[in-house]
């Protein structure tokens, strides 16, 4: 388990690439948040109506899980994320097997919290927050990706067969993240669509 991982360029710029989104909406949202508790009256960039409001998300309890606003954790991870794809692309780090497994790992409990966030938008608080659809847009291809590289990488130690049907999957990895990424999308639209409408036609 100490061999260490020498990953392709083109999955570190994938890391680093959604690894920028989904830090650009956690850093908008605690900015917003910030913004909301010195100005509670004031309406924030992300608040476009009733159904479409960053404003609305972040006073409901499902925003602040730990005790303190979940854009802190996005803030943290992804900073995590970023950095660890900047080391191996520029300063050509390498990481053993237990950091990757490590680094899988988080990916996981980012994209369970994600989807856990995104359940509650839909079908119990029915607000859509904008800059949570950033660091979902990040997260979503970020998980799906490395953990498909991951699994056609011998780095989960899997059967002969299983890891010739992870090599074969993860020949389309791409296509499935960005596929995901387009249902989620899709799903948000339309459970939104009469919000987007009269967004539209103001």
């Amino acid at each position: 388990m100490n061999e260490k991982i020498i990953a392709p360029k083109s999955l570190l710029w994938w890391i680093l690439t959604t690894g920028l989104v989904g830090l650009f909406g956690a850093v908008s949202l605690t900015y917003e948040h910030i913004h909301q508790q010195l100005f509670p009256n004031e309406s924030l960039s992300c608040d476009f109506s009733n159904a479409i409001s960053c404003g609305a998300v972040m006073k409901q309890d499902q925003a602040h899980i730990f005790g303190f606003a979940n854009s802190w954790i996005g803030v943290f991870g992804f900073i995590l994320v970023v950095g660890f794809a900047i080391l191996q692309l520029f300063a050509k780090k390498t990481y053993s097997k237990q950091v990757w497994v490590a680094f899988v790992a988080g990916l996981g409990f980012a994209a369970t919290f994600v989807s856990f966030l995104f359940s509650q938008s839909m079908f119990v608080i029915h607000i859509l927050c904008p800059y949570c659809m950033v660091v979902w847009a990040g997260t979503i291809p970020l998980f799906i990706h490395v953990l498909l590289w991951a699994r056609a990488t011998e780095l989960f130690d899997l059967k002969p067969k299983s890891l010739a049907r992870a090599k074969a999957i993860f020949e389309w990895s791409w296509v499935i993240a960005i596929a995901v990424e387009v249902v989620v999308f899709a799903f948000i639209y339309v459970s939104f669509l009469d919000a987007f409408r009269a967004l539209m036609n103001k």
